[in-house]
C-alpha cells in the first residue's frame, strides 16, 4: 500500500496471499482517490502484484507490474457515492508495468454492459515522494480527478443507457488508445474507435455501425459517425469542448432517416413519416 501511495494510487483490501506461479495476490480490492479513503474510484475482486525480486531481498518493495485475470471490476459513475449507479466491467484481462513513474497498461480485455472493450495506453504517475509541498499538490490532484472522473462516467452511463436500447447480432467492440498524468486527467488524450454489426431497435435495423473520436483536454472530436441501414448510409462528424452548450457538426444521408431518427430520439411522431420513392439525399451544417 506504501508503494502504491507513493505513486498517487490509495487503495485498500481484505487479504492478501502468494501466487505459487509469481507475485501476491490481492483479494477484494478497492481504489481511492484520496489519502482518506472516503472517494472510491473503483473495486476489483482481485489483483496479481509483482515485485521486483532483487529489491524485495534488500526489504524494499519495488512494484513491478499489476494483472487482472477473469476479474470484475465497479465504477461507481459518482466516486463519493459508490452505492448509487456503478458502471462494471466482467471477464477483466490486463497487465500493466510501473516503471520510470509511468504505468504502462500493455493490452486490458472486458465486457461492458455488453461491449468488448480493448484498452492500451501509458499513464505518468505521481512522483515517489512525500515532502509537504508534494502533498498540497496530490490533494489538488485528487480534486481534480474527482471532478473529472464524476463528470465523464455520467456521460459513460448514459451512452450505455442509450446503447442498451439496441439489440446486435454480437458483441460491439471498443477500442481505447490513451495518454496522459494521473495528476491532471483533464489534458488526458484519448482515441476511441467503436463498432458494431446488426444494430437493431424496434423494426429498425443498421448493418454497419462506427464511430471514430478524439479526446484532447476536454475538446471532443468525432471524426467519423457512420451508418449503413437498407436504404443509404448516413455520415456525420462533429466536434465540441467538453461542458459545453453547442457543438458544430456535418451530416450527409441516404440513410432511412425516420427510423433511424426514431430510434436515436425515440420519437413516435417521427414513425409516422414514410417516403415513398427514393429516400431523400440530405446534407446539413451547423451548431446543435
Amino acid at each position: 500500500m506504501q508503494e502504491l501511495e507513493a505513486h498517487g494510487l490509495h487503495l485498500d483490501f481484505d487479504r492478501l496471499s502468494l501466487n505459487p506461479f509469481g507475485g501476491v495476490v490481492a483479494r477484494d480490492v478497492r481504489v481511492f482517490n484520496d489519502e482518506e479513503h472516503k472517494q472510491l474510484l473503483a473495486a476489483v475482486d482481485k489483483i496479481t502484484l509483482s515485485f521486483d525480486s532483487g529489491k524485495v531481498l534488500q526489504g524494499k518493495f519495488q512494484l513491478e507490474s499489476l494483472e487482472l485475470q477473469n476479474a470484475n471490476l465497479a465504477l461507481p459513475v459518482d466516486p463519493e457515492q459508490p452505492e448509487l449507479t456503478v458502471v462494471s466491467v466482467k471477464d477483466m484481462n490486463a497487465r500493466a508495468f510501473l516503471t520510470d513513474g509511468h504505468l504502462e497498461v500493455r493490452r486490458a480485455d472486458g465486457e461492458l454492459a455488453g461491449i468488448r472493450v480493448s484498452i492500451t495506453g501509458d499513464m505518468e504517475m505521481a512522483p515517489s515522494n512525500k515532502e509537504p509541498q508534494q502533498k498540497q499538490s496530490a490533494t489538488e490532484a485528487a480534486t481534480r480527478r474527482l471532478e473529472f472522473v464524476r463528470e465523464n462516467r455520467r456521460q459513460i452511463q448514459m451512452g450505455l443507457d442509450w446503447l442498451a436500447r439496441f439489440k446486435s447480432e454480437r458483441p460491439p467492440q471498443l477500442d481505447v488508445v490513451f495518454a496522459g498524468d494521473s495528476r491532471h486527467l483533464q489534458d488526458l488524450h484519448a482515441n476511441l474507435s467503436f463498432a458494431a454489426q446488426g444494430l437493431e431497435y424496434e423494426g429498425y435495423t443498421c448493418s454497419e455501425f462506427r464511430i471514430e473520436a478524439e479526446y484532447r483536454a476536454g475538446y471532443v472530436d468525432v471524426k467519423q459517425f457512420n451508418v449503413r441501414d437498407r436504404l443509404g448510409i448516413l455520415n456525420a462528424s462533429a466536434a465540441w469542448k467538453n461542458g459545453a452548450e453547442e457543438a458544430r457538426f456535418h451530416l450527409t444521408s441516404t440513410a432511412d432517416l425516420p427510423s433511424l431518427a426514431s430510434a436515436f430520439f425515440k420519437s413516435d411522431a417521427l414513425k409516422e413519416v414514410v417516403f415513398y420513392d427514393e429516400p431523400p439525399q440530405v446534407s446539413v451544417d451547423g451548431i446543435w
